[in-house]
């Protein structure tokens, strides 16, 4: 929806034309396109500026949570061969933690939900996580106590 997205490119190795169909009906400027398949991967990442890649798929019981983790040093590999790996370009991050570390923080210090903004980056595996508490916004100071269970190693809030 941003008007500094002109043309939108998603890729899937199976069918993404139902979304690309349901995206375009976006009140936008934008132009989305859809790319299927190890074929066609050249095509969509030819002259992009921003590439997202989702986590996929919900982890099951026996999965490990390495999508992000394993997902970028894979990324950084291609992009190396192909002679355009740029580190200030890359990163990992997940929706899911934000929300997380958002929820956290607004239920600690009693703030609603919907205001609070948690950055945060890292991978997305227990101690990968990297909540940045001190760019909460709005500004919420957290006491040694409240830092230390939210960051801890054995903390129910990451797993």
């Amino acid at each position: 929806m941003s008007h500094l997205v002109s043309t939108l490119h998603l890729y899937n190795i199976a069918n993404v034309k139902r979304v690309v169909a349901d995206l375009s009906l976006c009140n936008t400027h934008s132009q989305v396109l859809a790319f299927t398949g190890p074929s066609e991967l050249a095509d969509c990442l030819k002259d992009v500026n921003v590439m997202v890649i989702p986590a996929g798929v919900p982890r099951k019981h026996s999965m490990t949570r390495n999508t992000v983790n394993s997902t970028v040093p894979i990324a950084a590999q291609v992009l190396t061969k192909k002679g355009v790996y740029d580190p200030k370009k890359l990163f990992g991050v997940t929706t899911l933690d934000v929300v997380r570390a958002n929820t956290f923080v607004s239920q600690k210090k009693k703030l609603k939900h919907i205001i609070v903004d948690v950055p945060v980056i890292g991978g997305h595996a227990g101690i990968t996580i990297l909540p940045i508490f001190s760019k909460t916004k709005p500004s919420a100071s957290l006491t040694d106590e409240e830092f230390q269970e939210l960051t801890a190693s054995d903390s129910e809030c990451w797993n």
